[in-house]
């Protein structure tokens, strides 16, 4: 009987370990893409104070948007810049600031001494 010449099979399989490592690259940064972190502010995004009293600064929530699934609240760093003087009548922007690898956020707040 004549002999069977045999193939080599690892060409096949490379291609195929190549295909899904792109395919994975691919799908890793599609995904990355649309990940976001996102701030939100405790209590109102306006607060109304009464001239005299004690302001107490309430804070921010980082969160991570992740696509087909739902939010994480994440433990980050939140920067928080005021000068918010209950002692004197006016208006006070208060700014939050986040960074979380390689996305940043930022919110503020609006606190009116009356």
């Amino acid at each position: 009987m004549f002999a069977r010449k045999r193939r080599k099979k690892w060409p096949i399989v490379l291609a195929a370990v190549l295909a899904a490592l792109v395919l994975l690259g691919v799908g890793i940064w599609l995904f990355a893409r649309e990940l976001s972190l996102v701030l939100q502010v405790n209590g109102d995004k306006s607060v109304v104070q009464e001239y005299g009293g004690a302001y107490v600064e309430v804070g921010a929530r980082a969160v991570l948007r992740i696509p087909l699934f739902d939010d994480l609240i994440i433990d980050t760093p939140i920067t928080v810049e005021h000068a918010v003087d209950p002692n004197t009548v006016g208006h006070y922007p208060v700014s939050y600031h986040a960074k979380f690898l390689w996305m940043e956020a930022d919110v503020g707040r609006s606190v009116f001494i009356t």
